[in-house]
């Protein structure tokens, strides 16, 4: 609603909440066609940012599996993960990292 969106070609995260904060979007229903996608895009974000922070939809009815694998990989990557129920409530969490990065 109220935050700016610039597109930038080269970009490793999905999404960059000011100069130091990278945030990769990933939903499990993804997850769980593509299960090697997440481990490469880990892999090419490096660990030039202050926070590193993997936004994780749960779109799938039975979630656990999917799950349990993504929170390992963001464990062992020492990347933050956040859940949303829904791409509303992902988006929801975009605007207030937006509107607290300086804070």
């Amino acid at each position: 609603k109220s935050t700016l969106v610039e597109f930038m070609d080269g970009l490793a995260p999905d999404y960059l909440v000011g100069p130091t904060i990278a945030v990769y979007f990933l939903s499990l229903k993804f997850h769980r066609s593509k299960p090697d996608y997440l481990a490469h895009r880990i892999k090419s974000l490096g660990t030039g940012y202050r926070a590193r922070i993997l936004l994780c939809v749960v779109d799938l009815e039975h979630p656990e599996e999917q799950l349990a694998a993504v929170t390992l990989q963001a464990f062992h990557a020492e990347i933050s993960l956040l859940l949303a129920w829904s791409h509303w409530e992902a988006a929801s969490y975009l605007e207030t990292f937006h509107r607290h990065q300086n804070k």
